[in-house]
């Protein structure tokens, strides 16, 4: 039974968790999203915080993740905030975002 209040669009996107401030990042795969959350697969054994910033690599955007359920290969995640990374100055508060983000965005 579905208990999301919101439907979530299957996708398979290029993401970068960023944890830490950027101190951590690794690459992820993000299965479905919403506007309020999202399921990115993993790879086994990988080390997730509670809470991180996740990066849709493809579109430049940011957002504010937090784990809501996990397995080792997989997360479900709660959205509180997005920032765009692709406009200069949109979000100063994420400059350390956009510039990991100009190192993997699609050219």
């Amino acid at each position: 039974m579905e208990r999301r209040k919101h439907e979530r669009l299957r996708i398979l996107k290029r993401g970068k968790v960023v944890q830490r401030r950027g101190a951590l990042t690794f690459d992820c795969t993000i299965r479905d999203m919403s506007p309020h959350g999202a399921w990115i697969a993993l790879a086994p054994g990988q080390a997730l915080d509670d809470a991180f910033e996740l990066i849709e690599v493809k579109s430049g955007r940011a957002f504010d993740a937090t784990v809501v359920w996990r397995d080792e290969a997989s997360a479900r995640l709660r959205f509180a905030g997005e920032a765009d990374l692709s406009q200069a100055g949109a979000a100063p508060h994420k400059a350390h975002l956009r510039r990991l983000w100009l190192d993997y965005a699609p050219r």
